[in-house]
């Protein structure tokens, strides 16, 4: 038996492609999530919106929507 050393594994750097492609989901990310938590929820509920008949309120309970 004999001790053979083991090359050490280089740590692969990412490609030139892959850095860009990163940086450019960084520098977009801010963008996405401002829809998604801002707009997104506001688009989603003006559809419910339009596709629905508002009930009015009585005494002390709210108004309230049924789908068409």
């Amino acid at each position: 038996m004999t001790n053979a050393v083991k090359p050490k594994k280089r740590k692969k750097s990412a490609s030139l492609e892959r850095r860009k492609a990163r940086a450019g989901w960084l520098f977009v990310l801010p963008f996405v999530l401002g829809f998604v938590l801002v707009y997104l929820p506001m688009i989603i509920d003006s559809i419910i919106y339009s596709f629905s008949t508002t009930i009015p309120a009585s005494g002390n309970t709210r108004a309230s929507f049924e789908f068409v």
